[in-house]
């Protein structure tokens, strides 16, 4: 609807408010469009990729300033945060990687038990005479 359409059914304020809420995207849109792809943001490529979107959408202005200096901002935590994810993701890798070689550990001496006992030799009973 041309803005000369809604002066002619609103005073100036509310024909102002309802062109902007025109011009305003669907908020689902505009999120698909931010997205992507994107599953997560446990990488900084992904992080990245969102602000491009971010800064795409910023200019051409279907996203208000204060929203993308928020998101960029939000951006910037994800950013922060992947070193330290990347660590503790590593660390429970140790983590397993150590309880699996113990389990391997206790596997390998049980079969080496089982074995040892299977090649020993059987117990000779010795008989002593009564005289």
């Amino acid at each position: 609807m041309p803005a000369t359409d809604f002066a002619k059914n609103f005073c100036s304020e509310h024909a102002r408010q309802e062109e902007k809420l025109q011009q305003t995207p669907d908020p689902e849109t505009l999120a698909a469009e931010l997205l992507g792809d994107i599953e997560d943001f446990s990488t900084a490529d992904s992080v990245n990729f969102f602000l491009g979107n971010l800064v795409k959408q910023l200019a051409r202005k279907r996203i208000a300033r204060r929203d993308a200096i928020a998101l960029a901002y939000l951006g910037q935590l994800l950013l922060n945060s992947l070193p330290t994810l990347w660590k503790e993701i590593e660390e429970e890798r140790d983590v397993a990687a150590g309880h699996d070689l113990l389990q391997g550990l206790a596997l390998a001496r049980a079969r080496a038990a089982a074995v040892a006992e299977q090649q020993s030799p059987e117990p000779t009973t010795v008989r002593t005479n009564p005289s």
